[in-house]
């Protein structure tokens, strides 16, 4: 005949959980001691000058370089267009929504956008942005260069859904064409239109470099973790859980030492 198991205890189950859930949140509560130690420390350790540039961490913080950049090429420098920045060979310039064309002319180089010039200098500065309110004829489809034969002048030619125009950097005029009077066929650059090329910038690891910034500072980093918040709100909710968890394996380990010593005085008495 088989003797009937004596049902579990309450002082049985709790402790079983209490191991249990020790055993699970232990590596947990060792990471998120050590990163608030190191928090506590930030300036002994100098966390807040330390960077983190792994580009698997900066992803989660959404910071990533994008996979397609466009490459214009006109004398010894280039113009890059990395997402939405603009770079002339590795120094940043402005933001740019869809980049037509880089061309030299009268000493200085034009960056095209859809929606703006840059003239810049030889060194790559912004001398002017030239937008709609001065008279740019928008959006712009096309750059490239172009010679007046009989004036010995060059100009830049610029298409539009709309028509074509010249443009003297010198005299900042505008003079509206006819297709005629310019050739159509964008795509050809003997005919003097900007075309991106197929070679890669050699600058573009800098213009990595320079895109990332400094990355996240190691503070940050150290804080987020501690906080769950480097895993957005799925973390913090995971951060509120393993509190949780403490605060059950607090009460139970108090009440199973409390329950343990009344019952030993009273084995005593």
């Amino acid at each position: 005949m088989t003797q009937a198991r004596r049902p579990k205890s309450v002082r049985y189950i709790i402790l079983n959980w209490h191991h249990r859930v020790g055993a699970i949140i232990s590596l947990f509560i060792i990471l998120i001691a050590s990163t608030g130690i190191a928090l506590n420390h930030t300036d002994d350790l100098t966390l807040d000058s330390k960077h983190m540039t792994n580009p698997l961490i900066l992803s989660l913080y959404g910071i990533t370089f994008p996979n397609s950049s466009l490459h214009f090429r006109t004398q010894d420098h280039w113009l890059t267009l990395v997402g939405s920045r603009l770079y002339f060979d590795s120094h940043p310039l402005s933001s740019c929504t869809a980049l037509i064309g880089f061309s030299y002319i009268d000493s200085q180089y034009v960056a095209a956008c859809q929606n703006q010039l840059l003239l810049l200098t030889e060194s790559g500065d912004v001398i002017e942005s030239i937008t709609e309110t001065q008279g740019l004829p928008i959006p712009l489809t096309f750059m490239g260069v172009t010679s007046d034969t009989t004036s010995d002048k060059t100009y830049l030619k610029l298409a539009t859904q709309e028509g074509h125009y010249l443009f003297d950097p010198a005299q900042f005029s505008w003079i509206p064409l006819s297709t005629n009077n310019m050739s159509t066929d964008k795509k050809n650059p003997d005919n003097g239109w900007s075309q991106p090329t197929q070679v890669t910038n050699p600058n573009l690891e800098a213009i990595e470099s320079t895109y990332i910034g400094e990355g996240i500072s190691l503070e940050r980093f150290l804080l987020d973790i501690h906080s769950g918040r480097l895993f957005g709100f799925t973390g913090v909710i995971f951060n509120d859980l393993l509190a949780i968890l403490l605060i059950f394996l607090a009460l139970s380990g108090f009440w199973a030492w409390n329950t343990r010593r009344l019952r030993l005085k009273r084995i005593q008495r």
